[in-house]
């Protein structure tokens, strides 16, 4: 599993989200993410198919993945 580490306990992350194609579907996954416990934030770029999430080091990435794809769309971490 993916842990993100900072040094204020807190870490932000952006996740590439395929199938959003209306804003109904932006509030779907961003509703999906914020069911995560420990998730401090989350905002969605439906233009960019981007999810941006703000997260303690003690939730793992997989887990916000995991609640993504629940909601019936494809997310996976993007590297720079």
């Amino acid at each position: 599993m993916l842990f993100f580490k900072s040094r204020k306990k807190k870490a932000k992350f952006k996740l590439h989200v395929e199938g959003m194609g209306c804003p109904s579907c932006a509030q779907r996954v961003e509703k999906a993410i914020l069911t995560i416990p420990g998730v401090d934030a989350a905002s969605i770029d439906l233009k960019a198919k981007r999810a941006t999430v703000a997260i303690p080091d003690a939730v793992p990435v997989q887990s916000i993945i995991d609640a993504i794809d629940a909601a019936g769309y494809e997310a996976k971490l993007e590297t720079a």
